[in-house]
């Protein structure tokens, strides 16, 4: 089933995300390895068995098994860097508090003349 599955799950306020879902597949510029590749890894991004079951069995008619691996090592690399560089936007937005305190601190402490 695949695609068409995860489409028929979906409820009726999802209505673009199933006509998106769909024409993903049909309308792409992609070459098949490619399309289904990129198909797959999203699909394991997700983390959901659903999603991945669908999306995995449909795949594996597509792709070769040396692109079915790759796109195992896609979806490695995808969930690295989501993890990588949201640690990096806190660990920045965690300097940029500290100074913003400590200039509010020094402002406060600052004499004021008149």
């Amino acid at each position: 089933m695949g695609v068409d599955a995860l489409k028929s799950a979906l409820p009726g306020y999802a209505k673009d995300t199933k006509l998106n879902l769909g024409s993903v597949t049909s309308t792409s510029q992609l070459g098949e390895q490619r399309l289904w590749g990129t198909v797959l890894a999203c699909a394991l991004a997700t983390r959901s068995t659903i999603v991945i079951r669908e999306l995995a069995e449909e795949a594996v008619e597509h792709l070769s098994a040396e692109a079915f691996e790759a796109a195992k090592g896609a979806a490695s690399v995808m969930a690295m860097n989501n993890v990588y560089y949201r640690a990096e936007a806190l660990r920045v937005a965690a300097v940029v508090n500290a100074a913003a305190a400590t200039l509010e601190a020094e402002a406060a402490l600052a004499p004021v003349s008149v």
